[in-house]
This record gives structure tokens, C-alpha cells and sequence, in this order.
């Protein structure tokens, strides 16, 4: 400790300045998390906006002006450099752009068809260069590790058992198994609240890998003590999203009755009594459109598909409908609203309200 009539004396070296050091600034909560973790991650390409993650956040980075000049000083009393700035952070949501790339139907991380499982040059071994390694997806994605082990968690994504990659399912593979597993259930009259997974593994064709069939099972069933029940709200937005995008149906075509119908038909016969096949089910995958006829048709949106960048995506939904009820648009953005923004202050910035002639109020895009 220095005493107050002491003098210390500081001095320039031949090398300065150094810019090798930038102060940044953080929260508590932020600090708490760099002691816990020892870990500061900035990802970024050359044609991208640096982001700064922690172990379960993602901030972009700001440059800002000091209000006085700052000493830089090393433990020699040289000045190693003179800072009138600082870096900030402002936490954003991820940048899922990589993952949604690579598992994307075609992409690398996706199971396009149950062929692709096994080598070109021997088709009873599995293929050890399917699917993606963890830390691969860790370096080229702009999240926090937990953000993308959450994304991974939220859109089915698993490890392969023989190479420890993740892959996802095509949605024309998870259809196949689907039926496979709904036909097995039908066929040998097992109970939709109480599956016995053991009986039906079995009863499955041996050329249907097994791990395949568990994790489908995990996706579409719940576990209650011993008790395995197929989820069946799970299942219907499934079942509906698979009329919705086949190429045999014509969106246009489509009215709203028939497609109540063709959904139901998809679903076990043995559907609980009461259960609620209602639009509200499949809110999140699809939009009614009422025609100058009063015609009401369906028509899939599907979320992943629309711009990460907000303005962009306004732009998109209001291609589709020129108005909006907020509480139908909600399911559309809601992944990409800023965690600093309400869900009415996010919609407000790139669309205005207005009222129906029968006074329900609406969105339309701003000018």
C-alpha cells in the first residue's frame, strides 16, 4: 500500500502503446459466471458480427467512449498503454444459423433416408462419417454452449450410437417410422396411455435399426413411473404437418373441414374420446385464410424456414396474410424477439395496429 505523502513514479516503455488489451465491462451476474466457468468465448467469421458467449449467453459487442482517459499499468510502473474506450455488452439471442444449416433437410447433420445410415462400400456397417460432432457445432455457432445444447434438445436432435455424432431425422424418414410404430400399436391392440416397449421393439422389422425407433418413441411418448403413453398432442401436430406439406395436397385446395378430416384419419382409430381437434392444436405450423368467399383453407408455415433477421420476417408472414391477429403471430416470432423486448413492444417496431370493421384489432406492416 502506498502512503499518502509517498511518490510513485511511472514511465513509458520503448513498445508503447500496447493495443493488445481492451477493457471490458460486465455485470455482476456476468462476472459470477466468468469465475464459475473460466471461460469467455468470442465466435465469429470474417463476414460476421462478432458475439461474446458465456456458458449460457450470447451478448454482441459494442465499442463505447470513456468519459476520461484510463492508465493502463503493469506491475513495473510502465504505462502499457492509454484506453479512451471500452467494450459493452448487450445480451441478443443466439445465432442459429450454423445448426439450422447443418440439419436442415439435405444438410449434413440430417438422416435423409434410412440408406444413408450404412457405408457405400459395405451396406451392414453403419456409416461412421454421418452426422456432426458436439464440438464442431460448439466452434461454428454463434451461441453459448448451452444455448446450442437447448436448440439440439428442442428440435430432436441425438447422437448416433456408433460414432457419437448428432443427426436429425428428415421429416420423410420420421413419417416412415411413424407409421411403422402406429401400425405395430394397431395391430396388436396395445394401449395408447400404457405402450409396452419392450413387445413393440420386438414386434418391429429387424431391418429397422432399433435406436431409431427408441428415440422416436422418446419424442412422441411420456413416461409416468412404469408407464409409457404415447403423446398424443405431440403426434397430431405431426400427423398435421405431414397433410399440410405432402405433395399430393394443394394448399390452396385444402379447406379447412377437409383437412379436419384427413387429420383424424391419420391418427389412431382408438384416439381418446373428447380429445381436441381443434386449429388451436396446430397454431404454431399453420394459419387459416379466409377467402373474399369466406372460405376458410390452411395454410404451413414453417418457422425455421423464415429470415433470422426481424424486419426480414415481417416482410415474409405479411407476404402470406396481410393482417395479422397478434396472438396468431406470436408463434412465428417469438424465437427471435430480443430478451430486452415484450412480445407487444418487438411486433410494434415493425408493424402498426389497426381495427377491423368490426372492431377487432389487427397488424399490418409498417410502411
Amino acid at each position: 500500500m502506498i502512503e499518502s505523502n509517498q511518490q510513485k513514479q511511472l514511465k513509458f516503455p520503448n513498445e508503447f502503446p500496447n493495443d493488445d488489451y481492451k477493457l471490458l465491462e460486465v455485470t455482476p451476474d456476468i462476472l459470477d459466471n466468468i469465475k464459475i466457468h473460466s471461460k469467455l468465448t468470442i465466435k465469429g467469421s470474417a463476414n460476421e458480427e462478432a458475439v461474446l458467449c458465456t456458458s449460457n449467453k450470447t451478448f454482441t459487442i459494442k465499442s463505447g467512449q470513456t468519459s476520461n482517459s484510463l492508465l493502463l499499468v503493469g506491475e513495473k510502473n510502465e504505462i502499457t498503454s492509454i484506453l479512451h474506450s471500452q467494450l459493452e455488452l448487450i445480451e441478443t439471442k443466439p445465432r442459429l444459423n450454423t445448426l439450422l444449416n447443418v440439419f436442415q433437410e439435405g444438410g449434413k447433420g440430417c438422416l435423409n433416408s434410412l440408406s444413408d445410415l450404412y457405408s457405400e462400400s459395405d451396406d451392414t456397417q453403419y456409416d461412421t462419417q454421418l452426422g456432426v460432432y458436439l464440438h464442431d457445432l460448439f466452434s461454428s455457432t454463434q451461441a453459448s454452449d448451452s444455448e446450442i445444447l437447448q436448440y439440439l434438445h428442442d428440435n430432436h436432435c441425438f447422437q448416433l450410437p456408433h460414432n457419437k455424432r448428432y443427426i436429425k431425422l428428415s421429416k420423410r424418414v420420421e413419417y416412415k417410422l411413424i407409421d411403422l410404430v402406429l401400425s405395430e400399436i394397431t395391430i396388436n391392440s396395445f394401449q395408447l396411455d400404457d405402450l409396452p416397449i419392450p413387445q413393440l421393439l420386438s414386434k418391429m422389422s429387424p431391418t429397422t435399426p432399433t435406436f431409431l425407433i427408441d428415440h422416436l418413441l422418446k419424442k412422441y411418448s411420456t413416461k409416468t413411473g412404469e408407464k409409457v403413453a404415447l403423446n398424443l398432442h405431440e403426434l397430431s401436430i405431426t400427423r398435421a404437418k405431414q397433410i399440410l406439406t405432402s405433395p399430393d395436397t394443394k394448399p390452396s385446395d385444402l379447406q379447412l373441414n377437409q383437412f379436419m378430416e384427413l387429420w383424424k384419419d391419420k391418427l389412431p382409430s382408438t384416439m381418446p374420446l373428447g380429445f381436441p381437434f381443434t386449429f388451436d392444436l396446430i397454431k404454431s405450423i399453420a394459419i387459416i385464410i379466409t377467402d373474399s368467399k369466406q372460405q376458410k383453407s390452411l395454410k404451413y408455415i414453417d418457422e425455421t424456414s423464415l429470415s433470422q433477421v426481424p424486419k426480414q420476417r415481417f416482410r415474409e408472414l405479411f407476404s402470406i396474410s396481410n393482417k395479422w391477429k397478434i396472438t396468431e403471430i406470436e408463434p412465428f416470432i417469438k424465437n427471435i424477439i430480443p430478451p430486452q423486448n415484450s412480445l407487444e413492444q418487438f411486433v410494434l417496431k415493425f408493424s402498426r395496429p389497426i381495427n377491423s370493421a368490426d372492431g377487432e384489432k389487427l397488424l399490418v406492416l409498417r410502411d
